[in-house]
């Protein structure tokens, strides 16, 4: 999930307004676009994967969030 100036918009979890999510809000967000993804993995990418400030324990990471706290996060730097 690469989140760019251009698609900021289309996330209705409220971190382009709020500056600010809970991690529930992305996996909430998926389910009502009918994602085959199961929560878990969802899951996994917000607070590992995509988190520029989770520990590295993938081969492949993403710098899309930061964590503010447990279960918050907030887009990290827009690319773009």
């Amino acid at each position: 999930m690469v989140i760019s100036k251009e698609n900021a918009e289309h996330y209705s979890w409220g971190a382009e307004r709020h500056k600010s999510f809970h991690g529930s809000r992305v996996v909430d967000y998926m389910k009502a676009m009918k994602t085959t993804y199961p929560e878990s993995t969802i899951r996994t990418h917000v607070t590992s994967l995509c988190c520029v400030n989770a520990p590295n324990h993938h081969a492949t990471v993403f710098s899309d969030f930061e964590r503010m706290d447990r279960g918050v996060y907030r887009i990290h730097k827009l690319k773009g």
